[in-house]
């Protein structure tokens, strides 16, 4: 089954990150569909001239400013295809899309496109974490996020080399087996394994029963029960736990819902809560896949 996935470039090679792990990650890349999407800044927001019609000399440079930034873009967007085909994704699976923001900041025209679009995921690279995080001190915009954001989100920060498998952090909330969902169907027809992942801690669910519920999931989408495994980590901090058995084992991807006491959204409580914030901010080599 096509996977359609929204996939940030900038003119920053930060963002090349996210087309590395995609290229390592896929090997049926014919099933694999990836827009990549570009936003430029908004001359006419830049100059003043928003929602009026430039003349003279502002028109002459938002003309010349428009040229520059298209200019920037389609050569950012065209250096990701040529990556991605590197990588062995078909030429008619990529898409491009260049726009100029409509928004006060570029993650929302980010996130309207993710939904609008129908995507399975939006991938980030490093440049577009920051972003993202920024967004956090803004408490009107992390609202816009936490009521419409709902496309899982892959952070992909200084993807390492020789990768294999995916630790499915689970704990039995409805947010954990939501990504279990978006993994069994995002990995049904690849070979990598699955490790479900409880970090245990007092008063905490039966992990027999949380793996339980995961594996079902998992294997509803089609993924071979021979594929998944059960992993039980202690301590008294979670994130460092994930991130240690993550760097062990070399995993390539780490895979987690927003959960317990962190319900309030993605972008909100999400990133917010300590064990969140800290695997968002440790996790390097792999990527870090969360959603609501």
């Amino acid at each position: 089954m096509e996977k359609h996935l929204l996939l940030t470039v900038s003119d920053d090679a930060s963002s090349h990150s996210a087309v590395q792990f995609v290229g390592q990650f896929f090997s049926h890349k014919g099933v694999v569909k990836i827009t990549l999407m570009y936003v430029a800044p908004n001359p006419e927001d830049i100059l003043g001239t928003s929602g009026k019609t430039p003349t003279g000399e502002k028109r002459t440079e938002v003309t010349r400013q428009s040229a520059q930034y298209q200019k920037k873009g389609r050569a950012a967007l065209e250096r990701a295809w040529e990556k991605l085909l590197a990588a062995g994704i078909p030429p008619s699976n990529i898409s491009t899309i260049f726009r100029f923001r409509s928004f006060n900041t570029t993650v929302k025209d980010i996130g309207q496109e993710g939904e609008k679009g129908l995507y399975d995921a939006i991938l980030l690279g490093r440049r577009g974490i920051s972003r993202f995080e920024e967004m956090l001190s803004d408490s009107i915009s992390k609202q816009i996020l936490e009521e419409t954001l709902t496309v899982p989100i892959w952070i992909n920060r200084e993807i390492g080399l020789e990768r294999f498998g995916v630790l499915l952090c689970v704990d039995g909330s409805n947010p954990s087996l939501r990504m279990a969902d978006h993994v069994g169907f995002m990995l049904a027809e690849e070979v990598h394994p699955i490790t479900l992942c409880h970090v245990q801690t007092k008063g905490g669910p039966d992990p027999a029963s949380v793996f339980r519920s995961a594996q079902s999931m998992l294997e509803e989408n089609g993924v071979d029960a021979k594929r998944i495994q059960t992993q039980v980590l202690t301590g008294s901090d979670p994130a460092s736990a994930i991130v240690q058995e993550t760097d062990a084992k070399r995993y390539a991807a780490v895979a987690v819902g927003s959960s317990g006491e962190e319900h309030r959204g993605l972008m909100g409580r999400f990133f917010m809560g300590s064990v969140s914030r800290s695997l968002c901010s440790q996790i390097t080599g792999a990527s870090l896949w969360v959603c609501k």
